[in-house]
């Protein structure tokens, strides 16, 4: 937070333009890293029809095309 205010109220635009990137720096630096995961099986009749698996936890997406074949 201190970060953020100085370089508001910095008037010199190079020495606003360093604390900018310090902040960039320090929030890469503070960032999750994004790791991929094995594979998911989804188990199902034979009847249910185009399933497929879309990562993420939305369940609507992935039933959105759903038919059953009865």
């Amino acid at each position: 937070m201190r970060m953020l205010i100085a370089q508001r109220r910095e008037l010199n635009l190079a020495r606003r333009r360093e604390i900018v990137h310090d902040i960039q720096r320090y929030h890469a630096d503070k960032a999750y890293i994004w790791l991929p995961v094995w594979p998911r099986y989804i188990a199902h009749p034979a009847y249910v029809r185009d399933l497929k698996h879309i990562g993420g936890y939305s369940r609507g997406t992935r039933l959105m095309y759903v038919w059953f074949d009865r």
